[in-house]
């Protein structure tokens, strides 16, 4: 997995968030964030922002900067 996948997983299971409130969210296929949990592609920065948004957290915290 990525550093950006395991951080992805890892909050949205602390948060207790499900895939399909993110997909819709970001309005994704399922696929495409399946994907970015496996480390198989990475999220665009406008979803990143989003995702941080939807995660209570920092951009910066999901890429690996802190």
């Amino acid at each position: 997995m990525s550093i950006i996948g395991d951080r992805l997983k890892v909050l949205r299971y602390k948060r207790k968030i499900k895939i399909p409130t993110i997909i819709s969210e970001l309005n994704i296929a399922r696929s495409t964030y399946t994907g970015y949990e496996l480390g198989r592609r990475n999220p665009d920065g406008k979803s990143l922002a989003k995702l941080a948004d939807i995660l209570d957290t920092s951009v910066d915290y999901i890429v690996g900067v802190t």
